[in-house]
């Protein structure tokens, strides 16, 4: 009896401990997995969640309604092969992320059956037509949390190709419209549609200004069209012809003739399956007609602008937004506008921004402080508990040729690969981050760069440094050698202030190959070393235009580390050089200098010069780019300008811009390229975040901003488990970080990282009810 008395206590002493031993591991077991997810329900650690595809899915509407509004629309093209090839572009694109996008493909009457619970995001590619009941349907889901990707001219048309109007698109995404893009580029509006008849191909010209007693024919490029018995051929076959829409225009030259720089017209024969009077669609002979109306001004007296061909336009991109993540500020990617891009304004900005717009400075002739604001062409927002991405311009359309190996602008391609998939990140709820283009939290930064080849400029100069002393705003200045003999002490004073550099006489690529000039090149930095008492970094040449590879490579092999092109690029940001270049940053023109402004394209005006110059500032401080600006300090530094210069430093700082020389610019746009961030959902409330310094240098002030997903009251930041226990004040370990975009984006301003060092933060996101506990720390 004894002996099972003992047993039967065994027994239970053994279940006990066993029971506690099980619920102490099921404590463990849940405080681990606090510790690495941060606060999360009991489910989602669940074994039966391991292998489970969680990822949201994708619903890509094809859309009949808008092929039959194409067809009823389009009476000469009645061809819907388009819309066929903008769906599969999509599908393309989602199978090729990594990893693939799960999507699937869904019909008019599945939408208007409201059949969208099993995705989260919509995609409308280019869905010109919707029906009412899908419009009503796709509001919904917006609110009930769902996000929507729309591009060109969504919902525009019924499904029976009515015009609707702009109600959908102004409505759903917050915005207003306001036009069309042109099709024009660089110096031409360009329109152009397709006609039925035939006239020989070639460039026409406008009768009023062949038949003009001043008119001097421009010379052909095409030799078979200086024939002259050739052309009077042409000429009397387009006579003949009578065609009517260029009965007002006279055949002047073949199609591979040079651009003329006054109005022409190109015509294209070609066959094409068009609708006759009666309504039949036959195959006939057609002419692709485009009319280029000259918009532009002396090339000789502006700044050398990059060319585009037909049919593109520039799309510039802002910084600091959760779609241009990892894209420098100011970036200008290339769009085919072969159907005009849609422009609209920001209505409702508490829920919509501006990611993107179609002003493009380098090439519209159009002045005006709002023009970055009404030309909008890129909107991301919340509808609802819904987001939305809007592109005034197809997806396809974007970029120019294929992104494949080495093909195709390896720029445009590496950008556009940043765009979207930051896009599909926001509107998938996923986080990203970024490291911000400039240091201390700023806003853009500003470049306050002169250059002089003569005594005078430099001795105009001390006017200027007195304003930017006064100011605590450094300069840039840009001296010819051989012209500072004099002027040792200012030029030293220069030094002390900002940054002196060398302003050379070279012309383009004809001082030789890097070997013969390198002598030249280093003489000149010597030179003026030795008159400023320091080092000297910096390079400009007087001759406008780019700066060839010669001569970059002379640059290297005398130990310059930044130069300035008098040229435009696609970016307003600097550019750290490729291949053997790599030791130079390029720090182009963003903006048009004051010698542009007085000289060449508006006026002598010194009124309005200071205002384009501060409507240049408010641009670029929109975009988060540079504001370089270049200006002669004869011209500047006069007594009737040198107080736009005061109103322009006090401008920028008043902005929230970095004023800082040309050397701290290059300086720090080469630590900023190797210094990386990643971030990684880890659970519904917790965030892992690694920010490591890939340099050889200690990097300073770098801010931080990370796209949570979603809206949240607080966070809690925590460094690196691991050093939990380390005997180190908070402080050190957790960096300054803030609330932003109504909680959706979290800022984190690191003070200083080491080379080669790396910080890792746990961020757990908190809702209302864990608020009080956590908040900013500033």
């Amino acid at each position: 009896m004894r002996n099972l008395q003992l047993e039967r206590v065994s027994t239970i002493w053994f279940l006990t401990l066993g029971l506690t031993s099980l619920a102490a591991a099921i404590l463990v077991y849940i405080l681990l997995l606090e510790s690495a997810l941060g606060a999360f329900k009991i489910q989602d650690a669940s074994p039966m969640k391991i292998g489970e595809d969680t990822r949201p899915r994708v619903a890509l509407l094809n859309s009949n309604y808008t092929k039959n509004a194409h067809r009823a629309l389009s009476y000469r093209d009645t061809s819907t092969a388009w819309v066929d090839q903008t769906l599969l572009s999509w599908r393309e694109f989602l199978i090729k992320q990594s990893p693939a996008i799960p999507f699937e493909d869904i019909r008019d009457d599945q939408l208007e059956n409201g059949e969208l619970d099993d995705f989260e995001v919509l995609i409308l590619p280019s869905s010109r037509a919707l029906s009412d009941l899908q419009i009503r349907q796709i509001q919904e889901f917006m609110q009930r949390g769902g996000s929507v990707l729309a591009t060109w001219t969504s919902g525009v048309y019924r499904e029976d190709g009515t015009w609707r109007g702009w109600n959908f698109i102004e409505d759903t995404f917050g915005v207003k419209f306001e036009g069309f893009v042109e099709r024009g580029n660089w110096n031409f509006r360009i329109y152009s549609d397709t006609f039925p008849g035939y006239t020989p191909p070639g460039i026409y010209l406008p009768k009023y200004v062949t038949e003009s007693k001043n008119f001097i024919p421009p010379t052909s490029t095409d030799a078979a069209a200086n024939d002259a018995r050739y052309k009077r051929q042409q000429q009397e076959s387009a006579k003949d012809a009578d065609f009517a829409p260029l009965r007002d225009y006279s055949w002047f030259d073949s199609l591979n003739t040079a651009r003329p720089t006054v109005d022409f017209a190109r015509a294209n024969p070609i066959v094409a399956n068009m609708r006759d009077l009666d309504g039949v669609v036959r195959e006939q002979d057609a002419v692709v007609v485009s009319y280029f109306t000259y918009t532009g001004f002396d090339q000789d007296r502006e700044i050398p602008y990059p060319r585009t061909s037909n049919g593109i336009r520039r799309l510039t991109l802002r910084s600091n937004t959760p779609l241009t993540a990892d894209i420098p500020s100011g970036y200008r990617v290339k769009i085919q506008v072969y159907n005009p891009g849609v422009k609209v304004s920001i209505a409702e900005p508490e829920r919509a921004t501006a990611a993107g717009f179609w002003y493009d400075f380098a090439t519209d002739n159009i002045v005006g402080a709002d023009n970055p604001y009404n030309t909008t062409g890129l909107v991301h927002g919340t509808y609802g508990e819904g987001r939305f991405v809007y592109m005034g311009f197809q997806r396809d359309a974007m970029g120019v040729g294929p992104c494949v190996g080495n093909s195709g602008d390896r720029e445009d391609c590496e950008a556009m690969q940043y765009f979207f998939r930051n896009t599909m990140n926001y509107l998938r709820r996923t986080p990203t981050i970024w490291v911000h283009d400039w240091p201390f939290a700023k806003d853009g930064a500003t470049m306050i760069t002169g250059a002089t080849n003569t005594e005078r400029g430099i001795a105009a100069f001390a006017p200027i440094a007195d304003i930017l002393e006064a100011e605590k705003a450094p300069g840039t200045y840009f001296v010819a050698p051989e012209q500072g003999s004099r002027y040792s002490s200012l030029l030293q004073r220069l030094h002390r202030q900002g940054d002196v550099a060398v302003y050379d006489s070279l012309r383009v690529e004809a001082d030789g190959l890097p070997q013969n000039q390198v002598a030249r090149l280093r003489r000149l930095r010597v030179m003026l070393e030795g008159l400023v008492n320091g080092r000297v970094q910096g390079y400009r040449s007087t001759e406008r235009g780019l700066v060839g590879i010669n001569t970059m490579g002379g640059l290297v092999q005398a130990d310059y580390t930044y130069f300035l092109p008098d040229s435009i690029g696609r970016r307003i940001t600097p550019k750290i050089m490729g291949d053997e270049y790599s030791p130079l940053t390029r720090i182009g023109t963003t903006q048009h200098s004051d010698h542009d402004i007085v000289k060449g394209l508006q006026g002598s005006s010194s009124d309005l010069m200071n205002s384009l110059l501060h409507e240049s500032l408010e641009r670029v401080h929109y975009e988060g780019g540079l504001y370089n600006l270049v200006y002669d300090p004869e011209l500047l530094g006069s007594p009737a300008n040198i107080g736009t210069l005061k109103s322009l430093v006090q401008d920028a700082k008043s902005k929230n811009m970095w004023i800082a020389s040309g050397d701290s610019i290059a300086h720090w746009w080469r630590l900023k390229r190797a210094i990386n961030s990643a971030v990684e959902q880890r659970s519904p409330s917790r965030i892992f975040v690694r920010i490591s310094n890939d340099n050889g240098s200690t990097a300073k002030e770098v801010t931080v901003s990370i796209a949570l997903g979603r809206s949240v009251a607080a966070v809690n930041v925590r460094p690196e488990l691991i050093n939990i226990f380390k005997p180190v004040p908070d402080d050190v370990d957790i960096p300054p970080y803030v609330l932003r975009e109504n909680g959706t984006v979290l800022e984190l301003s690191i003070r200083e990282l080491k080379p080669q060092q790396y910080r890792i933060y746990h961020i757990d996101l908190l809702g209302p009810e864990m608020a009080s506990n956590a908040g900013s720390r500033k």
